[in-house]
């Protein structure tokens, strides 16, 4: 089956907006093309604007949809895009649709990987920053059905899924932090 984007799920993710590079912006400016260009370098949810909710994408499909030949093209929308519980940092955007979206556009975040002798660690600041809101624990309800396959996000015996830990293992609460770390520091061993 053909599928024309959508039907993806974005939960609980912390994005930020790192700076664009200047070759890369530099024959978008002297085409005039910029803005057009710049949605392809954002960070965040926003390259999915203008995708349908799950009400209104399925709203579409009545008993009589297409059968008199006109109004077939919702057969090949895009579809769906399930967000919540982001948030978004230096510029990063969320998509039009996404009711939730946590947007912090006071602080400029830092993000820095160093190798060190005990290995990689990612520092940064970002957790002085993020917003304290009450966020779902993804899992096999929240995520839904996926579209093509019909069938639920599970485990591989057919068991939900609940995404209760983090990277590290850590229990992660009923309102967990966005990200893949249960709690906030300024450095994290990888």
């Amino acid at each position: 089956m053909t599928i024309l984007h959508g039907d993806a799920r974005f939960y609980n993710n912390i994005f930020v907006q790192t700076p664009v590079r200047e070759d890369l912006t530099a024959f978008p400016r002297q085409t005039g093309e910029y803005k057009k260009t710049m949605v392809q370098f954002v960070c965040g949810t926003h390259p999915y604007d203008g995708y349908p909710t799950a009400e209104t994408y399925f709203s579409q499909f009545t008993q009589k949809a297409g059968q008199d030949g006109n109004n077939r093209d919702i057969f090949y929308d895009h579809l769906p895009v399930y967000t919540g519980g982001n948030v978004y940092f230096n510029g990063a955007q969320p998509c039009d649709s996404e009711s939730d979206a946590a947007i912090v556009p006071d602080h400029t975040v830092t993000l820095e990987l160093a190798d060190t002798e005990d290995g990689p660690v990612l520092k940064t600041d970002l957790y002085r920053y993020l917003p304290a809101r009450n966020r779902p624990v993804v899992s096999t309800e929240l995520l839904g059905i996926a579209f093509e396959p019909e069938q639920a996000f599970e485990q591989p015996d057919g068991s939900p899924i609940v995404f209760d830990q983090d990277y590290y293992g850590a229990h992660r609460g009923l309102s967990p932090l966005a990200g893949p770390f249960a709690r906030g520091a300024e450095e994290f061993r990888l």
